[in-house]
């Protein structure tokens, strides 16, 4: 009787990320939940006010407290039962108090969800994995009836993934187990199948590590790479990869968002260049896409690597484009998956949040980066107003920066020690990326 006589977070909450109200003609019942959601995306108060019978109040009570520091996803799955079990049970005749409960919660999470659209499409790829961990657990490549489901799984995310950057077909999208594997395996997989041809790559000095290891893994076997510098803003010259281009050049490996200072590189003319040259070209587009438009029918020569988790997708999935003219030989020795690309027994339940991740993204994208870009913007005028010393590394907010970046220096501060100043105020920042993290 606990919530019935003493009832526990009544009122409203300042600034509630979320609110639902919902009401009982029948019987006059109204409830108005609010949610505060903090930012580790757990709900971190939740406050009712119910006009209504003590029932109703109790069941209020109730369903804000059994939410309180639980993930949206596990809110989601809050029931009338879930409150009635709580609470010790109701009458029959007031069981309508416990579904008001159960509304008024999903109607708070709708209504933060409606105005996160980022974390809508984070919940319905975290949905849509749940049935591959509990029901559909066939191994892709069987033959029977689970394997099965779980291959045409696999076909329809190739499906979503190939629509998404306008593929020819769904067989040139491989699955890998991040963004850091696509890359190597764009690399390296290029650089083995292709060096009859030539040793000979290119490289910007501001590639993502998973790039700039994967050639200096090579050169040790006997490649040799020319690195072309960016200038001041980060930015690659097309006619200084095409200065360094050899006899023996097979491939030109660049990024087309550069994941520490966000600046966008001039991809269709490096790929004219390719292939004007005949050399085969890799993008490394995992910090891009979901973000800028991939459409693979203005590139003509090669191979590029997504991560999804960038996009609001699981982690533990990569994937790799490759057109079906590139060259490409698989860096893993096993089976005969993905086409005999990259072998390994794929992640279903990560590889359909992807895809479904990857659809969102894309349809939702220019609303999405329209509403980001003006954030960015919004924060670097107040950092630049109110903090002196402070300098922009890269190109100001706008077309030539990805819009979800920004990357400052502070004069007089080294950056580990700001990085923590930071985390102690609760402000999430990094000082690279978070492959290299370990090398402060």
């Amino acid at each position: 009787m606990d919530h019935f006589l003493n009832p526990r977070n009544m009122g409203d909450l300042e600034d509630a990320d979320g609110i639902g109200e919902v009401g009982a003609a029948a019987c006059g019942d109204i409830m108005k939940i609010s949610l505060k959601i903090g930012n580790d995306g757990r709900i971190s108060d939740a406050r009712f006010k119910t006009f209504g019978c003590g029932s109703a109040i109790a069941s209020s009570s109730m369903a804000t407290e059994l939410v309180k520091g639980k993930t949206i996803e596990e809110a989601m799955q809050l029931s009338n039962k879930n409150v009635v079990d709580a609470l010790g049970g109701l009458p029959p005749v007031k069981i309508h108090c416990s579904v008001l409960a159960e509304e008024a919660i999903k109607a708070a999470l709708d209504d933060y969800l409606k105005r996160h659209p980022e974390m809508a499409a984070r919940v319905a790829a975290a949905k849509a994995q749940k049935p591959w961990f509990r029901d559909y657990y066939g191994n892709a490549s069987a033959l029977h009836e689970l394997g099965i489901r779980s291959k045409k799984a696999l076909t329809r995310a190739r499906e979503q993934f190939a629509a998404a950057i306008h593929a020819a077909e769904p067989e040139e999208i491989i699955f890998t187990s991040c963004g850091t594997e696509a890359n190597n395996l764009g690399v390296k997989g290029s650089a083995y199948a292709l060096q009859s041809k030539g040793k000979h790559i290119i490289l910007s000095t501001a590639e993502h590590p998973s790039v700039e290891n994967s050639v200096a893994f090579l050169e040790k076997q006997g490649f040799t790479a020319t690195r072309v510098p960016v200038d001041r803003q980060g930015r690659i010259d097309p006619a200084a990869i095409e200065a360094a281009i050899t006899p023996e050049t097979i491939l030109i490996a660049t990024h087309y968002a550069n994941h520490d200072i966000g600046t966008i590189q001039p991809i269709e003319l490096i790929d004219e260049i390719a292939e004007r040259h005949k050399i085969q070209f890799f993008v490394d587009a995992a910090f891009s896409a979901g973000w800028l438009p991939i459409d693979v029918t203005r590139l003509k020569t090669g191979l590029i690597s997504l991560s999804p988790h960038r996009f609001y997708g699981p982690k533990g999935v990569g994937v790799l484009y490759k057109n079906r003219k590139a060259r490409l030989l698989s860096i893993i020795s096993g089976g005969i998956q993905e086409g005999n690309r990259r072998s390994g027994t794929e992640n279903v339940p990560a590889i359909v949040g992807a895809g479904l991740a990857m659809e969102i993204a894309e349809t939702e994208r220019e609303k999405r980066v329209a509403h980001v870009s003006a954030l960015q913007k919004r924060l670097w005028e107040g950092l630049s107003a109110h903090i002196p010393y402070i300098c922009l590394n890269g190109p100001l907010p706008g077309d030539g920066r990805h819009p979800c970046n920004l990357n400052i220096s502070t004069e007089f501060i080294e950056g580990e020690g700001q990085l923590l100043l930071c985390n102690a105020a609760g402000i999430a920042v990094a000082s690279g990326s978070s492959c290299s993290s370990k090398n402060l």
